[in-house]
């Protein structure tokens, strides 16, 4: 895989991982055998600098912002889901 993910690295060069989404607060992956789960030890901003990353990456090439507050896309064997912050409760 070309895409960095960093922290998330571990669960995205994982096979049996299908998805990683996120509410703009939690961080969650889907393991085929272990179930969803929450991604912890984010550092604040993180989840948001990878976002704006991921909407870069030539795969996904999509806005993610307030006018465009859900990200949906498809990176190699990843399904890629997100609500912007602007429009979460608080």
């Amino acid at each position: 895989m070309a895409f960095d993910f960093g922290l998330l690295r571990p669960y995205v060069e994982d096979p049996l991982v299908t998805d990683v989404d996120s509410n703009a607060k939690n961080v969650f992956v889907n393991h085929q055998k272990k179930g969803r789960f929450k991604v912890l030890d984010l550092e604040d901003g993180y989840w948001e600098y990878m976002l704006n990353r991921i909407c870069n990456y030539t795969q996904i090439d999509k806005e993610f912002n307030y006018h465009n507050p859900i990200l949906d896309g498809t990176m190699d064997h990843l399904r890629i889901h997100a609500v912007h912050k602007s429009v979460m409760n608080p």
